[in-house]
């Protein structure tokens, strides 16, 4: 395996755990993920109760670490499941930015800036490898 499809694979694990971490964290805790943007942004956010968006944001982690964990075993043979991996880091961060220009809580902003940090390094290591 190349160096540059170690590190992506390296990187896919290690993301793709923690989304699914993620996922199971928003269906058995709903609120836990406004806590953390109150703690990060230093203001409050309402807590969302469990149900239907609670059920889509479980849905779309846990589809998000499917996509890392299944590219990670082998990023050259399945880099085609990448590239809807950062669809989807690109949509959540737009949303949380879009957030933040309506309520302007600072906590929407971190969050932005997370989900752009995890799209730019994805998709850094996924092009260093062509």
């Amino acid at each position: 395996m190349a160096r540059s499809d170690r590190g992506l694979r390296g990187w896919l694990l290690a993301t793709g755990a923690v989304y699914a971490l993620g996922a199971a964290d928003f269906l058995a805790r709903p609120w836990s993920p406004t806590r953390s943007l109150n703690r990060y942004g230093g203001e409050r956010i309402e807590d969302e109760p469990g149900g239907f968006y609670n059920s889509l944001a479980g849905a779309y982690m846990a589809t998000i670490a499917a996509l890392a964990l299944e590219s990670a075993r082998n990023p050259e043979a399945r880099g085609d499941l990448i590239p809807p991996l950062l669809v989807a880091k690109a949509v959540s961060s737009s949303a949380f930015l879009y957030r933040f220009a309506q309520t302007r809580r600072r906590g929407y902003a971190v969050a932005a800036g997370m989900d752009a940090f995890l799209f730019a390094v994805t998709a850094g290591l996924y092009r260093g490898r062509e």
